[in-house]
């Protein structure tokens, strides 16, 4: 299943306008998974959720299984609620962790609600069970510049690293401006998921045509995969999980 603890086993490109919505167990929920299930061998899933209708009514209540489970609002908005009481409103950029054993339920829908959720078995990362979720709110103080691989981007970090012992990091990354150099060629001893929430970038890899990483769109990258970051928009930004949470990038020859 991947190399060591890389856990995505393939590099893969699914994009949203061709990607097919499926039922829940919730009427007005729809879901589609963004290409990392298949390529991490079902160790991790990242499913785009969709609220066909504003719902005033809720889930009912759930209990966290998994190893991890995070949501990203991406539109709209929806009322966390939880066993202690509380009911936050999360609105889009807000972000959630569920760690395991906290009761829960999502209440509230707003038409044209959008999130991405993200969930990892043990194996893969462990948060530390707790009876209260990590709300994450979406602040722009919260992006600093340089806090990873590229001086000239912003990335905006949600603490996985070292909730997972260095397993897993999750984080929003968004270029400081729009002209900035492509990366070069290089590869990472990490598995990569990015999927797109605003914007645009350009993505090459080795005998395939550039990809094009837009809103919804979700790539994968196998650990040791040669590749070039190029061009994007200015108000490019994406989620980014890297696995292991501490990973080294190495220049690689142009394969032209």
């Amino acid at each position: 299943m991947g190399q060591d603890n890389t856990f995505i086993a393939e590099t893969s490109f699914t994009p949203a306008a061709t990607a097919a919505w499926s039922l829940t167990d919730f009427p007005f929920l729809l879901q589609r998974e963004a290409g990392l299930a298949a390529a991490s061998k079902g160790a991790l899933a990242a499913h785009c959720l969709r609220a066909t209708e504003a719902v005033e009514g809720g889930t009912g209540w759930m209990t966290a299984d998994f190893g991890l489970s995070f949501f990203y609002v991406l539109r709209g908005t929806v009322v966390l609620a939880t066993a202690d009481g509380l009911a936050q409103m999360l609105v889009a950029d807000d972000a959630v962790t569920l760690p395991p054993g906290c009761d829960y339920e999502w209440r509230d829908f707003s038409d044209g609600f959008e999130a991405l959720e993200i969930t990892a078995s043990e194996l893969v990362a462990a948060v530390p069970p707790g009876p209260a979720p990590i709300v994450h709110r979406g602040a722009a103080e919260d992006f600093v510049g340089g806090a990873g691989d590229r001086t000239d981007f912003t990335y905006r970090d949600f603490g996985f690293a070292d909730l997972t012992g260095d397993r897993l990091r999750i984080r929003v990354i968004r270029p400081i401006r729009q002209q900035v150099p492509a990366t070069g060629w290089h590869a990472h001893t990490m598995g990569q998921f990015a999927f797109g929430i605003r914007g645009w970038a350009h993505v090459d890899f080795p005998g395939r045509p550039r990809l094009r990483l837009g809103v919804g769109d979700g790539l994968t990258v196998a650990a040791g995969t040669a590749h070039d970051a190029g061009d994007h928009s200015a108000d490019f930004a994406m989620i980014d999980i890297c696995l292991p949470a501490t990973y080294s990038t190495e220049a690689v020859p142009n394969p032209a």
